[in-house]
Order: C-alpha cells, then structure tokens, then sequence
C-alpha cells in the first residue's frame, strides 16, 4: 500500500498510520518484519508468564507481573488480528479515502472543512497521548535503575536460568526497555486510536447526513428528490460503515472490557496492602492510559448510537407532507432505517456506551469487596 494511494487517510490518522505501516502492520509486503517485532514482546509475555505461575513472589510483585501479561497480551494479539485480517483492515481505510474523495469532487465545503476540524483534533489528541504513554514507559524503563540493580522492568523466570546475573541480565534488562516496551506501547495505543478515529468519522458522517436532511427543506421538488435520493444512498453507506466495524473491533472489545475489570479489581486490592511505592505508581500509570482509552472508546460509541437515532428526527422534520409520493417514500426508508440504531457492541453482548462502562465500574468495584473480605 502506497502512501499517496491513502492521502487523507495517512493525514487523519497521522503517526498511527505512518508507524504501522513502517512496522509491517498495514503492508502485505512485511509480514515478515511484523512477525519479528512481536516476537519478543511475544517471549517476555511467556517469560513473565512463568514468573506469575510459578514463583513464590509477594502478591504486590505478582499483581503487577499480571499487569505487563495483560498489556502485552493484548497488544500482540491485535497486531495478530491485524496481521490475519489486514485486507479487511485495509479496506476501511479506503473506505475512508474514497468517502474523502467523493466529498471533493460534489465540492461540499461544508463536510471539508468539518473533516479538517476532525483532522486536527485527531492529531492532537492522538500526539498528546503518545507522549503521556511515553512518558509512563520512561518510568517503566528507568524505575529498575533508580531503586535498585539488579531489577527487572518485569520479572521473568525459566527453568535452569538466572536473569538476575551478569550478562544475562543486561541483555534481558535492554530488551524489555528496548523492544518490549515501546513495540508494546506503539502496538497497543494505535489499535485503540484507529478505532477512535472510526467513530469520530462515523459521528461525523452521520452529522453530515443530518445536515443534508436539513437543506432539504430549502430546495424545490426537483432538486429535493433528486437530494433525499442521495440521502437514502449516504445512510447506506453509513450502516455498512457501522457493520465493518462491529465486524473488526467487536471481539477485541470485549477482551478489553473484561481484563480491565479484572485489572481494575486487582488494582484495588493492591493499594489496600503494604504497597511499593514505585509498583504501585507504575500499576497507576498503566491503569491511567487504559482507563482514558477505555473510557473515551464507550463514551464515542455511545455519541454515535445516539447522533444515529437522532437521523429519525431530522428526517422526520423536513418538509415531507408538501412533497410527493417518491419524496415521501424516501424518507419513510430513512426513518424506518434509523428505528434500529447503530449500536457498536463488546462482542455482541453489551453495547458500547456509557452505562456499559459504568457497569465495567461498578463490576470491578464489587469483584474487589467479595475479594477483600475473603482476605
């Protein structure tokens, strides 16, 4: 994939893009290179793995040691789920592209210039939550050093190895600060910020449907046919968008939303025991990045289903009973089509909205009491 083929796409989605696809992510052409990024990350999950389950740690050490599982876990399995399904992938890219293209050629000014607000808030947004999940990794890396050689950013075990001597463990030690970290962290943060930015464009999308609903009203019977046609076409086209998205980003939505309840839950418990303070600012910083992506995915997904009931309305108050039977017969297809909302889900059993997340909440929060009691 060319990137002059993906103009605006790479603009929209600036280094999120840019890097995937230097890292082999969104280029068939480096699997290869994709494959080997994540083959560390991949080891020291494993390594970690076995520190977890069989080492006799403190439970501060193992509540943490779960902590960098899950990240790196999940990381590697969206880039394997990119990897198998990167065509698919790709084409909502396109989709995106051709969306931007169309929009330039019927010259509407209007959804440019709304598309260029979207741009610039998303590379903002985008930029500045890169560097507070850089910021947190330099912690992460550094954190060893400063309070004691000898320490490990997570602790790995195999039988019949030491990775507490030297060399093995400044081999071990760059490579967790090296690779695992910031691959994870490039991996991870730009998943959840293409399925942002989706939902914003989305959001916008329907917002420009809405607007041209709006303008109806101001044309005559030719041109108001001509445009509610038009109209019935655009709300295709959004529904599928919606669908392409429930298809890749449901699964991998409800693996989020249930191991953060169980690392919210085993968050709690640890600061009710005699916590190390810098486990403890790292589980907090890690916690921080996860629940602000967390929450701002639920929190647009819930933007979307509502601005996509609120099509209904618009449509409904044009001036359709001055018009005639075609005219009328399209936008009883529109309303009819907007009394199912476009509803993005966590596997298809909870919607993604704000009460879902209230719930993720309060789930955790009664998961930690039943544990607290039991202590």
């Amino acid at each position: 994939m060319e990137s002059d083929e993906m103009h605006f796409s790479a603009e929209l989605f600036s280094w999120n893009f840019a890097i995937w696809r230097h890292m082999g992510y969104l280029d068939e052409q480096k699997r290869r290179l994709a494959h080997f990024i994540i083959s560390m990350p991949t080891v020291v999950c494993v390594l970690v793995g076995f520190a977890f389950f069989m080492s006799k740690n403190d439970l501060e050490e193992d509540i943490y040691n779960f902590f960098i599982i899950m990240v790196c876990f999940t990381a590697i399995l969206r880039v394997l789920v990119v990897l198998m399904r990167q065509r698919k992938f790709l084409d909502l890219f396109k989709v995106i592209e051709y969306w931007y293209i169309e929009l330039q050629l019927q010259n509407s000014e209007n959804a440019l210039e709304k598309l260029k607000e979207l741009t610039k808030k998303a590379r903002f947004c985008t930029k500045y939550g890169l560097r507070c999940a850089l910021l947190v990794d330099v912690f992460i890396a550094l954190q060893p050093m400063i309070t004691g050689y000898g320490k490990l950013v997570a602790d790995v075990k195999f039988p019949g190895i030491d990775f507490h001597k030297s060399p093995i463990y400044e081999i071990m030690y760059l490579l967790q600060t090296c690779w695992v970290l910031p691959i994870t962290t490039f991996s991870y943060v730009p998943y959840v910020n293409f399925l942002l930015i989706f939902i914003s464009f989305g959001i916008f999308a329907i917002r420009d449907l809405q607007r041209r609903l709006e303008d109806l009203c101001l044309m005559d019977d030719r041109d108001a046919l001509d445009n509610v046609k038009r109209c019935v076409a655009y709300h295709v086209r959004i529904i599928k968008f919606h669908e392409d998205l429930e298809q890749f980003f449901s699964l991998m939505s409800l693996l989020d939303a249930s191991l953060y309840c169980v690392t919210l839950c085993m968050m709690l418990v640890y600061t009710t025991m005699e916590f190390t303070m810098p486990l403890l600012i790292k589980g907090i910083g890690i916690l921080l990045v996860l629940t602000t992506l967390i929450f701002l995915t639920y929190w647009l997904a819930d933007t979307f289903t509502h601005e996509s009931l609120n099509i209904a309305e618009v449509a409904y108050n044009t001036n359709w009973m001055d018009r005639d039977k075609e005219f009328r017969r399209c936008i009883l297809l529109i309303i009819a089509r907007s009394q199912r909302h476009l509803t993005l889900t966590a596997g298809g059993f909870k919607p993604m909205n704000m009460n879902t997340f209230m719930v993720i909440m309060r789930s955790s929060y009664s998961f930690f009491s039943l544990l607290q009691s039991t202590m």
